[in-house]
């Protein structure tokens, strides 16, 4: 265990200490203090050329004495100054520092291995922090996903002036004298993580949107689903074939606006569309474990834009 491991060299550290001043009258705190300051510094000065910066040092010096594992040292050096202070240097001899010469190594030995234990546990801590914020991201993506779920497509579905989603589209389909390709409505989750209306451009939208309202909470909502016409894409590139039309309900997943705007939380590209992923994983998953709503929605990722998503919801 690194725990008991440290402990061990604390106790070594202390014991070749003392003997050292039961011994030979100088408990190495001059010695011990220097080794503290030179293997102790804070990390980041030790690794960069402004380690000799004094007002430097010093912010670091004072930000490493709060970090809670630093409390030891802080210990030591409370002891130690103090006896610097007053030390008389008068009782020093060549065979002194001769014979305490082994529990000088000793110590360093013990320092070395100390700063070693409590560099490894910083960076295990640093490595749990940088874990925890990647599952704090994953986590927003489940978040969405059930906001999504719980406060709109719940809602979408549910019954309105007695009829249900299937009676409310087939009301829509006589009242605009036309027949929907699929009795779905089809989400787009664009990879981007943007809002990409340039997608719908290449279709029309038809008459009035397909409205649904709801109350909770005593307030009234409406809810607008907009029927696009489609043209199906001829032999060349940018000509369509008149005749052959489909209709379809299909819209962006609203939850994208949010993600797009996550750069002001420190969200990179990679993380936008990690969560995009995590979100729309958990959003299928809701969708499967529910019969009401799983056989009137379909879900689908689009890589492209444009014509492209068009394409997309011709061929599904």
């Amino acid at each position: 265990m690194k725990g008991d491991e440290l402990v061990f060299w604390w106790a070594v550290l202390a014991v070749v200490s003392s003997l050292a001043w039961f011994i030979g009258e100088f408990c190495l705190p001059l010695v011990c203090s220097l080794l503290i300051i030179c293997l102790f510094g804070p990390y980041q000065y030790l690794q960069s050329q402004a380690y000799l910066d004094l007002p430097s040092f010093a912010e670091g010096a004072r930000a490493a004495i709060l970090q809670p594992y630093h409390a030891p040292l802080v210990t030591i050096l409370t002891v130690t100054l103090p006896w610097v202070a007053t030390f008389d240097s008068s009782s020093l001899s060549p065979g002194k520092c001769l014979a305490l010469a082994p529990a000088s190594l000793a110590c360093l030995v013990a320092l070395a291995r100390i700063k070693a234990l409590l560099r490894h546990s910083w960076e295990a801590e640093q490595q749990r922090l940088l874990e925890d914020i990647g599952n704090s991201r994953s986590v927003v993506g489940d978040g969405l996903a059930i906001g999504y779920y719980v406060g709109y497509l719940k809602n979408l579905f549910s019954e309105c002036d007695g009829l249900d989603f299937v009676k409310r589209l087939r009301s829509f389909e006589q009242q605009h004298r036309m027949r929907l390709a699929s009795h779905k409505i089809y989400i787009l989750s664009f990879t981007s993580c943007t809002n990409n209306h340039s997608a719908f451009d290449v279709m029309d939208k038809v008459g009035e949107p397909l409205k649904m309202q709801y109350t909770r909470g005593g307030v009234t909502r409406t809810i607008n689903n907009t029927v696009y016409r489609g043209r199906v894409p001829g032999i060349y590139p940018g000509v369509y074939l008149a005749d052959d039309e489909f209709y379809v309900i299909c819209e962006t997943l609203s939850p994208i606006s949010t993600i797009s705007s996550m750069d002001c939380v420190g969200f990179s590209k990679d993380d936008k569309l990690r969560t995009l992923r995590r979100l729309t994983a958990k959003l299928n998953e809701f969708l499967q474990e529910d019969p009401s709503i799983r056989d009137y929605v379909r879900l689908m990722e689009i890589d492209g834009t444009g014509s492209q998503a068009a394409e997309s919801l011709l061929f599904c």
